[in-house]
């Protein structure tokens, strides 16, 4: 069985501006949620670097979905905090990375709204699927990841 390359892209759409998200790194992660249910998460990475140097800037989404459903059309729950909870979606930014010092800036965009469509394979090691979902950004406007 030849398995297709991983591929995690999405558009953030701010109001005057659009930023392409192409993931370099994916991880789906077993656990549960913070009220107990067993979910996957999905987790998509995008490294942005300057000049061939370390990263500057890491971007992510992170998409949590039930164990329970290995296909379904849903409608994405608000993200109370950046703790687990199924069918929800976050955006985060880890931003003014000093490797000297380990020390950065986090931003965490928690998903309000928004839905997705996915079908995981059998074993459950690939999920397939669209999902689009509004944040809030620093300047209290609402964002689009889709």
């Amino acid at each position: 069985m030849t398995v297709p390359p991983e591929e995690f892209k999405a558009l953030v759409e701010y109001a005057n501006s659009t930023e392409t998200f192409v993931a370099n790194k994916v991880n789906i992660i077993a656990g549960k949620d913070n009220s107990g249910v067993e979910c996957w998460t999905i987790m998509a990475f995008q490294d942005i670097f300057e000049k061939g140097q370390r990263p500057h800037e890491i971007r992510a989404i992170h998409i949590i979905l039930p164990k329970s459903s290995l296909a379904a059309e849903v409608d994405l729950s608000p993200a109370a905090s950046a703790e687990l909870k199924i069918n929800s979606a976050s955006y985060f930014k880890i931003i003014n990375i000093d490797y000297e010092t380990k020390k950065s800036t986090e931003l965490t965009y928690l998903g309000k709204e928004g839905s997705i469509k996915y079908k995981w394979s059998t074993d459950p090691s690939q999920a397939e699927g669209n999902f689009g979902f509004t944040s809030i950004d620093n300047n209290n406007q609402p964002f689009k990841v889709n």
